[in-house]
């Protein structure tokens, strides 16, 4: 109860003897269990899971009122806390947590309480001492001295750093299936395999070699010293220059120098274990096929366990602080032999095929780029390559060709994105927007972020055209800032204001919504106070084009507006700051504009950052990026009108200072 997963379990006061307590939080973190949610809070499970809304109501405020509240109070807290139990039942029924636990203590052999209370190593060991036993063997207590006294692990998979930007031809995206369990079988890695390292091997009084295990010395006689020194030589040869191997000699040298016996020999027992739980799992996702619904969902809750089961198998080999039986030959011989597949699956992809250039590695993927290729052609070039490659390796080690990027972008390790197709399209294929690593699909972003990226790239892909992403960018800046996220088709947009406000104040600016011509002066976003009703902006009509700019009208009496030569050389109010947007050649309109209230929250906060929009939905930017904030505003505006110059005047604080952008 020690481990980290018994966390999952709910507090000792709250077991009860005969019963399972679970903590429904701690399952939703889970990564067996749990689900890839945005946030671990009882309402985004709620909403992702259930598409139920569950009210957030904060714990003390909930404590006060359920004791000092009024009846009515009291009832509806009461409510509140049933419902969140019938929910936290509902979250826990819909991630199928039972019926998974159940398959693993099954499959492995475990009471329930393990599967929730243990780790992933006391799943391993728990198959593999049922397969030593059959095969009349016991494994090894290792001592805390003897896993000390093991060397170190050495080995690291492969990390490309990919060439980041955009590619506009088809890229491969090809990966070794299942590639660490696949090299256990095909090379026969085990612990009862392993000889030791080739450079420590050599011979005793009877002239048979002997190896150096970890902190055991092997005697086991199990080839000759010719087969010895061949596989030696073997290992100082190029990788490239080496024909294809034979998979049928008694001892077998790895990359990683270790040599292991072959399955002719012995077969170990990892290499039994897993391929046991590849045939079953293979069967399980085939009964699923023509299941009924309840069987169905059973095996599929086994085929994932298996699937997960055999992903870790590796660690348990690997574990050399905190395994129970860690062996640093084998887990870099399994970690050395799928380096060595991908160095040479690179070698062969850019040797035999011309205009073939590999991007990105990373552990067992590739990600190829074929310049000068169709789409359609480019899976026939990847399921060609795919057979070549598999060719090369032991069974079961396959290389099989995942999806094509068409487009694609590549940023960082781990990062990339494009259009994917999984088949050809003259197969019906069709192309989807797929995302690993960025803002789209992190659960640590805000949603409008992953969104908004999301659009922004699928536009770029869909019409290689970056400008029309950087149109987008603009319409959702504009939204933002002007209009809180509200979409809008007109040319500007006012902030919006409240309803009611402190004691009028003069307004130091005003705002015209300009006309089809823009052939008018626009003074925008004055922050002032003022006590007015929200105005509410009329859109000039397209065929008056030599009528003035359409006038924004407000409950107090007009009052005449400067010229813009005249609001940018005169001193600025104690008031918020004041941007006025001039198009250039155009006069002051002849009829007075009435000034436009805006919201009072314009003063600097005790952060020294402003506020924009109304008090419920505040748009705040620091005071440094003041100047970045109204150059975005005029960008804004030239889009829309870009046969107007504008000139930028600001001022802010108490002391006036203009700019020209």
């Amino acid at each position: 109860m020690h481990n980290r997963d018994s966390e999952m379990m709910a507090p000792a006061d709250l077991q009860f003897q005969g019963r399972l307590s679970l903590n429904v939080w701690r399952v939703l973190r889970h990564g067996f269990f749990g689900a890839k949610l945005r946030s671990d809070s009882m309402q985004e499970a709620s909403q992702e899971l259930l598409q139920r809304t569950v009210p957030l109501i904060d714990e003390g405020e909930a404590i006060q009122l359920l004791f000092r509240g009024s009846r009515q109070e009291k009832r509806a807290i009461v409510r509140h806390l049933e419902n969140l139990a019938a929910v936290s039942l509902d979250v826990f029924e819909a991630l199928q947590v039972l019926p998974r636990a159940g398959e693993l203590s099954r499959l492995f052999g475990l009471d329930i309480l393990s599967t929730f209370t243990r780790g992933t190593q006391f799943c391993v060991e728990s198959v593999l001492i049922r397969v030593a036993r059959a095969s009349g063997g016991v494994l090894l207590s290792a001592s805390h001295q003897q896993v000390r006294l093991q060397p170190a692990l050495e080995c690291l998979a492969l990390v490309m750093e990919p060439e980041s930007g955009f590619y506009w031809d088809p890229m491969l995206v090809m990966d070794f299936k299942g590639m660490y369990p696949s090299i256990i079988v095909g090379h026969n890695i085990s612990f009862d395999t392993c000889l030791g390292r080739a450079n420590r091997a050599g011979l005793d009084a009877s002239k048979r070699p002997t190896f150096r295990l970890g902190v055991r010395l092997e005697d086991t006689y199990l080839g000759s010293p010719r087969a010895l020194a061949h596989l030696t030589h073997r290992l100082e040869r190029d990788a490239n220059d080496r024909p294809a191997p034979e998979w049928d000699t008694d001892l077998r040298l790895l990359p990683s120098g270790v040599i292991f016996a072959s399955p002719q020999v012995r077969p170990g027992l990892l290499p039994l274990m897993l391929d046991w739980a590849v045939k079953l799992r293979g069967e399980a996702k085939k009964k699923m096929k023509t299941a009924p619904v309840a069987t169905a969902l059973r095996l599929n809750q086994r085929q994932f366990a298996l699937k997960h089961f055999a992903n870790v198998t590796y660690g348990y080999a690997g574990a050399s602080f905190s395994g129970r039986m860690p062996s640093a030959e084998v887990a870099d011989s399994i970690v050395a032999t799928g380096r060595r597949c991908l160095e040479e699956a690179i070698a062969h992809i850019e040797g035999t095929v011309p205009g073939a250039r590999v991007l990105y590695g990373d552990t067992d993927s590739l990600f190829v780029e074929l310049k000068g290729t169709s789409l359609e052609d480019s899976f026939k070039v990847g399921a060609r390559l795919c057979e070549e490659i598999s060719a090369f390796h032991p069974a079961p080690v396959e290389l099989e060709m995942e999806k094509v990027y068409y487009p694609g972008m590549l940023l960082t390790k781990k990062n990339y994105a494009g259009m994917a197709y999984t088949k050809p399209p003259s197969e019906g294929g069709k192309g989807y927007f797929e995302a690993k690593g960025i803002e789209a699909v992190r659960r640590d972003q805000c949603r409008l972020a992953s969104n908004f990226q999301r659009a922004m790239l699928t536009e770029v892909f869909k019409t290689k055209d970056l400008s029309a992403a950087r149109r987008l960018f603009c319409e959702t800046a504009k939204d933002l800032l002007w209009s809180n996220g509200a979409s809008s088709s007109s040319s500007y947009s006012s902030v919006p204001v409240p309803t009611t406000a402190p004691a009028p104040a003069p307004a130091t600016a005003a705002a015209v919504v300009p006309s089809a011509t823009a052939a008018a002066v626009v003074a925008a976003a004055s922050i002032a106070t003022s006590g007015a009703k929200p105005a509410v902006a009329q859109q000039a009509s397209p065929t008056a084009s030599a009528a003035p700019a359409s006038v924004v009208t407000t409950s107090q009496a007009p009052s005449p507006v400067p010229s813009p030569s005249v609001a940018s050389s005169r001193p600025s109010a104690k008031v918020g700051p004041t941007i006025v947007l001039s198009v250039g050649g155009c006069s002051p309109p002849a009829t007075p504009l009435a000034p436009v209230p805006v919201t009072p929250a314009a003063s600097l906060n005790s952060q020294g950052s402003r506020q924009f929009g109304s008090p419920s939905n505040p748009v705040t930017f620091q005071q440094r990026d003041a100047s970045n904030f109204w150059s975005l505003a005029a960008s804004v505006w030239q889009q829309k009108n870009p046969a107007a110059p504008i000139a930028l005047t600001t001022s802010l604080g108490t002391s006036s200072s203009s700019s020209s952008n």
